[in-house]
């Protein structure tokens, strides 16, 4: 994914840097050399965005940000079990990023006590 795209994904789902930052558990400053292609995108963090955007939008896209012809890119022609099984795998990534992230948090929080 271009970082182009990556932003234009971000836009669309009408979210600041710094909300998407901290959803995605990676600084504001990390976030934007993402954006500027100054560093390369993860590809979880990639593979999250797309499923995000088209949890919300209802649809596919295909890299560069376009809905392909009947909301499904080629990649997903397979069926849309297959789309619905990849969205719950990425929701279950989520979930398990969200518990990582918290963790992180609460060993950040003792050790600064310490």
């Amino acid at each position: 994914m271009e970082p182009q795209d990556f932003k234009n994904y971000r836009k669309r789902l009408k979210i600041s840097q710094t909300e998407a930052a901290e959803n995605f558990g990676v600084s504001l400053r990390t976030f934007q050399t993402w954006e500027r292609g100054e560093s390369e995108i993860p590809k979880i963090a990639q593979k999250l965005l797309t499923l995000l955007l088209e949890k919300e939008a209802g649809t596919a896209y295909a890299p560069g940000g376009v809905a392909c012809e009947n909301g499904t890119p080629s990649a997903y022609n397979s069926a849309p079990e297959i789309l619905q099984e990849r969205l719950s795998a990425a929701e279950e990534k989520i979930t398990l990023l969200k518990q990582i992230i918290a963790e992180k948090e609460r060993l950040i929080q003792a050790i600064e006590k310490k």
